[in-house]
């Protein structure tokens, strides 16, 4: 294909397409073919072609995001693998009990079976002394207490 037919069929292409952007601007009343405005001006009573499920949302309006439980429960599991040792913690909705009272370890079940070090730091329960070459199963048994003995 030549130049000058490569530069004609650009400049036909905006034509039309200036020509299509002044005549829905200008020339055509507001909604186009007689359909109702996407937007919410004054001139559409409230009218709109959406669907339901595409409605804009209020300020106040309700945001999907993850279920939080009522009360003291297991809410998730983060894994820090940036030191020598990897160390497991297991987030609760409530802060646990740091005062040294009371044993989490034995709420704790790991197998295959390791010896580990569990430390409790707000609500995050940690255990660590795991491998990294390892997959480990965690149980944590009912009756676990959170800071307030729930």
């Amino acid at each position: 294909m030549s130049r000058t037919n490569v530069i004609i069929l650009a400049g036909a292409a905006l034509l039309a397409f200036a020509t299509g952007l002044l005549v829905g601007r200008f020339a055509l009343p507001a909604g186009g073919f007689g359909l109702p405005s996407l937007s919410r001006g004054a001139g559409d009573q409230g009218h709109s072609v959406r669907e339901p499920f595409q409605e804009l949302r209020g300020e106040g309006a309700r945001r999907p995001g993850p279920a939080v439980a009522a009360g003291f429960s297991f809410s998730r599991l983060n894994v820090d693998m940036s030191g020598d040792a990897p160390k497991a913690c297991f987030v609760f909705t409530e802060k646990l009990d740091e005062s040294g009272k009371t044993n989490y370890g034995d709420y704790v079940r790991i197998s295959p079976e390791v010896k580990p070090a569990v430390e409790v730091n707000g609500q995050n329960l940690c255990v660590s002394g795991l491998a990294f070459d390892v997959d480990y199963r965690a149980t944590l048994k009912a009756g676990l207490p959170g800071a307030k003995g729930q």
